[in-house]
């Protein structure tokens, strides 16, 4: 009996796995799903080489476009040509709107638009935490084909789903730990 149920659980398990990795929601595969995506209807990608440059300007983000292009190395298996300067036609540039202090507040806007175009991809965020979680999902949609490595055209905009709920939680669990302590006396 108590074999039938492990059998049965490792089948299950093994089963609903298999059905969570079958596709991603829509073609792409992102996750979590941004509140709107677009595509285009002339569907095209915007191809990748080793000689990909990325700009970022209106705020600091110290060494994170650094991480970024390594992360997009390992991702393709390239190693990426230096970029000593900004580039006058970067293939990835993100605007920031604002400057705003490098530990985020409860209420920080993770705002961001993700552009790809055949001219290249724009990530506009109204803070540096917009332009982090854009990249996120820009790495994301980086795909290795047998052919070359490329990003879907794609117009994204999305923001945090629940700025507050992330916030009180942050708050709350301190609380439940504190509350924890109290009854274990």
């Amino acid at each position: 009996m108590l074999n039938t149920l492990r059998y049965g659980l490792l089948t299950s398990g093994l089963i609903l796995s298999g059905l969570a990795c079958a596709s991603p929601a829509g073609d792409l595969p992102l996750m979590p799903w941004p509140a709107h995506v677009e595509r285009p209807q002339a569907q095209g990608a915007l191809v990748l080489n080793n000689q990909l440059t990325l700009n970022v300007t209106g705020d600091d983000l110290g060494d994170a476009p650094g991480r970024w292009r390594e992360r997009i190395a390992r991702q393709t298996g390239w190693t990426l040509q230096p970029q000593l300067a900004p580039a006058k036609a970067p293939t990835i540039n993100v605007v920031i709107a604002k400057k705003v202090p490098a530990i985020p507040r409860p209420d920080s806007d993770e705002s961001y638009q993700l552009k790809v175009t055949a001219e290249g991809v724009t990530l506009r965020a109204n803070t540096r935490f917009g332009a982090l979680r854009g990249m996120e999902t820009l790495l994301q949609l980086i795909q290795n084909g047998a052919e070359n490595t490329a990003i879907p055209y794609v117009t994204i905009d999305d923001a945090a789903a629940l700025p507050v709920a992330r916030a009180a939680a942050r708050l709350r669990a301190p609380l439940y730990a504190a509350g924890r302590d109290k009854t274990a006396a």
